[in-house]
């Protein structure tokens, strides 16, 4: 508006500022300052629809990675902690492995694969677990007491300029960029 300002009109400078309309135009028409009116929405909480909508999405999405966090964890503990003998029994005789009705959540969730095979002389059950040091090295650095080394950069050595190389030149330096 190009013409002389209005005398402030809260009313009506509130429904445009809950309209998402932003307190440098609102303040243009009216005689008062952009601080004023956010000055006036803080005191009095005002909160446009699109601002309740943004802060119940975070507060969602805040939940929801809490809780993918806890179950995360909760499956590293399980590898971490798994013990074998949680899921068979050996001795001087052999290997058996317990019924599945007698194990636990927890020792189930810790078994990667299960095998049999047979033959004419009998047969074999193979049961593997879950990498048990990778877990508990993940778990060390979750909890702050290991931080891992970031990867450095290959380093690449002053040399001629790429337009100076021949073609064997250049492959030569990617081989030696990408490690290959």
């Amino acid at each position: 508006m190009a013409g002389k300002k209005k005398p402030a009109n809260w009313a009506a400078i509130k429904k445009r500022y809950l309209q998402d309309e932003s307190p440098i135009s609102i303040a243009k028409d009216y005689e008062v300052t952009p601080k004023s009116i956010q000055n006036k929405a803080y005191r009095e909480n005002w909160t446009s629809l699109k601002k309740k909508i943004q802060v119940k999405v975070v507060e969602k999405l805040e939940s929801e990675f809490e809780q993918i966090g806890k179950a995360l964890l909760r499956e590293y503990q399980r590898v971490a902690f798994s013990n074998m003998s949680r899921i068979a029994y050996w001795n001087s005789s052999g290997v058996d492995f317990k019924d599945a009705n007698e194990l636990s959540e927890d020792d189930t969730a810790c078994v990667s694969e299960i095998s049999e095979s047979t033959n004419q002389h009998g047969g074999s059950l193979k049961v593997k677990l879950h990498n048990k040091l990778g877990a508990m090295d993940s778990l060390a650095e979750i909890v702050g007491l290991v931080k891992k080394d970031k990867e450095k950069e290959p380093e690449i050595p002053d040399s001629k300029p790429i337009e100076a190389m021949d073609n064997l030149e250049i492959m030569d330096r990617i081989k030696r960029i990408t490690g290959e």
